[in-house]
């Protein structure tokens, strides 16, 4: 799990909240920011981690390019720029898994109309 701002601001509030007591040492306080450093380390490792893990995939151009297609949000409301829409991306995802897709006996030659009509339908 990415660490979040709620993440953050938990350790922060805690932190916070230790400043505020008024029994506070200063020993208490050097463990409470011991504590609130090394729960910061911990989110910047699982940060690392996740982007060390995922930032391969998310700059992958096949995968790049299957998010086009399917992102009806995004889609142009223009005809025209619709119509192109999705093609290039469409093109380099099927290449890519054009001899996986016939040897598993998928018929690719109406990918392209079919995709047409899928944008129409959402115009």
């Amino acid at each position: 799990m990415r660490a979040s701002r709620a993440d953050i601001l938990k350790v922060l509030g805690n932190l916070s909240l230790r400043f505020q007591e008024d029994n506070l040492t200063l020993s208490k306080l050097c463990d409470s920011i011991t504590t609130a450093s090394s729960s910061f380390v911990e989110l910047k490792y699982i940060n690392t981690a996740i982007d060390d893990r995922f930032n391969p995939m998310l700059n992958d151009p096949v995968i790049k390019a299957s998010i086009a297609p399917l992102d009806i949000v995004s889609y142009p409301e223009a005809r025209a720029e619709l119509a192109l829409n999705g093609n290039v991306e469409l093109n380099i995802v099927m290449q890519h898994f054009h001899a996986v897709l016939e040897n598993a006996g998928c018929n690719i030659a109406p990918v392209g109309q079919e995709f047409r009509e899928f944008k129409k339908s959402h115009n």
